[in-house]
């Protein structure tokens, strides 16, 4: 399932407007619709910006798990590993950005 699918999902199963979602990371609605859409994609920041709001981890979004609500029968200290796990998977999902970003790059220039 794509990002912007797993997005839209869960901000559905949260009984979220896309206007709120715009609201809580201070963009506009239209913008938002585009990631929903997929006709953008959010930056990993955005992302993260998105998983917070929707009260998700940001793996939630990218991996390949069907969506749980993350604090449904978590302790505190359950729900602070989930979050350095997040911080952790964000990195790895940045560092594969990056090489993305450089392969697109290097081919539009070659």
């Amino acid at each position: 399932m794509k990002i912007e699918d797993k997005i839209r999902r869960v901000r559905l199963r949260k009984g979220i407007t896309q206007n709120q979602i715009a609201e809580k990371i201070g963009i506009s609605q239209p913008t938002y619709a585009q990631w929903e859409n997929g006709k953008r994609k959010p930056k990993l920041e955005t992302l993260k910006k998105i998983a917070d709001a929707l009260e998700v981890p940001v793996s939630t979004l990218y991996d390949d798990y069907e969506f749980v609500d993350p604090g449904e029968g978590l302790t505190e200290d359950q729900k602070a590993k989930q979050k350095a796990h997040d911080q952790e998977q964000l990195k790895v999902i940045k560092k594969f950005y990056s090489r993305d970003k450089l392969l697109h790059n290097f081919n539009a220039v070659n």
